[in-house]
């Protein structure tokens, strides 16, 4: 088949696979930057650059969180949203709008509902010292749905004037115009990956099995700890920065398994 033919063309060719990708993206950024209604000047361009660096990191961080998640639970269809982070970060900017009527800085709250769903997820997830898998997984779910259902349910009977920048942002949205916020929504992504990095050859240990890493000599457990930690924490801070951005952590990882291969 076509597809196969170029799996294994683009695996032989590594160079080449990471040329062919940063091309899409120099062309992608330069085609958000160049093209659009308004009149270009500084102003406009500063924006959109803004814009396009928040969409490269939350793509990425996204899509990392998404293959360490995929390694740590042994599950295809496992990506950052399912723990309930992303719920848990919409309810706390919900709420804030509902009960404060303030939505100047949804980030705050977003990310300390998200802080939140950290906590309670961990907690209900451990067995003595160890974090389950499927319970960490079916934990996230619950969680999920709880605060979904608080979301619908605060938004339904709230009069006030301001959840409709709340709705907004909920879908995704990559207006930024803090650049404080982009700046460490940045240096958050960029300093987990490279912690996903040095922890690669455990999770592809840990792809293989549990017992099989264990017997490699691999602290399966506290490797699963810190990166849930991490994961969790990136999820949060992109989350809060640019509410909810589907189909990156879920999709992005296969796709670079096609050109890369699995590990």
């Amino acid at each position: 088949m076509i597809t196969d033919r170029m799996q294994k063309r683009f695996a032989g060719n590594t160079a080449g696979m990471y040329a062919f990708i940063l091309s899409i993206l120099l062309a992608s950024a330069a085609l958000s930057l160049f093209t659009g209604p308004a009149q270009l000047d500084k102003k406009i361009l500063g924006l959109r650059s803004m814009r396009i660096l928040l969409g490269a990191t939350a793509g990425a961080g996204l899509a990392a969180c998404g293959a360490v998640f995929q390694a740590i639970l042994r599950n295809p269809l496992a990506e950052p949203y399912a723990l309930g982070i992303s719920s848990g970060a919409g309810l706390g900017a919900v709420i804030a709008s509902a009960f404060f009527r303030s939505a100047v800085f949804l980030p705050l709250p977003a990310f300390a509902g998200a802080a939140a769903t950290i906590f309670l997820v961990y907690n209900l997830a451990r067995v003595g010292g160890k974090i389950p898998a499927q319970g960490l997984l079916l934990s996230g779910v619950v969680v999920n749905l709880v605060s979904s259902s608080l979301i619908l349910f605060i938004m339904s009977v709230s009069r006030s004037p301001v959840l409709h920048d709340s709705m907004w942002w909920l879908l995704g949205n990559l207006q930024i115009f803090n650049l404080n916020l982009l700046l460490i929504s940045v240096i958050v992504t960029a300093a987990g990956i490279a912690v996903f990095m040095s922890y690669s050859r455990e999770l592809d240990a840990i792809c293989l099995g549990e017992e099989e890493a264990i017997h490699l000599g691999i602290e399966v457990e506290r490797i699963k700890r810190i990166l849930f930690i991490i994961t969790s924490v990136i999820t949060a801070a992109l989350v809060s920065s640019c509410g909810l951005i589907g189909f990156a952590g879920l999709i992005v990882p296969h796709m670079a398994r096609f050109f890369a291969g699995a590990r």
